[in-house]
């Protein structure tokens, strides 16, 4: 499946808002164990 630019945008735009919504309220401190060194923030 090929998408325009506009499905590409805006498939962008929807998994940036699930992100933030995974995010949002977490302890942005906690380690990214698949990152050493790395945290949410």
């Amino acid at each position: 499946m090929t998408l325009t630019h506009a499905q590409y945008c805006a498939q962008i735009e929807d998994q940036a808002a699930l992100l933030a919504a995974a995010l949002d309220g977490a302890d942005l401190s906690v380690d990214v164990p698949s990152c050493p060194g790395w945290n949410l923030a």
